[in-house]
């Protein structure tokens, strides 16, 4: 597939790869999945479902609940856990 860009997409790519970046298609499939992330993390969906993911945990850590899982792996357990329940 071929794409035509504007000078300043091009100018930010010619940025982007003076950075390190491999090349233009690198960058244009970083930034569709990035896309493409930010579009599901900021649905009126996800964020009615974070705010009740929370209020739970708000609710377990008044009772003492704890975790010993990392912030991040917390993340990434909750995250599946919620496509999975999506897919």
């Amino acid at each position: 597939m071929q794409i035509s860009l504007s000078p300043n997409a091009n100018q930010l790519i010619q940025r982007l790869l003076a950075q390190g970046y491999s090349d233009p298609a690198s960058i244009v499939e970083l930034a569709l999945e990035r896309m493409e992330q930010t579009t599901h993390t900021d649905s009126p969906e996800m964020i009615d479902w974070m705010r009740q993911e929370v209020a739970i945990g708000a609710e377990q850590a008044e009772r003492g609940d704890f975790s010993t899982l990392t912030l991040a792996e917390i993340k990434a357990q909750v995250l599946a856990d919620h496509q999975q329940a999506h897919a």
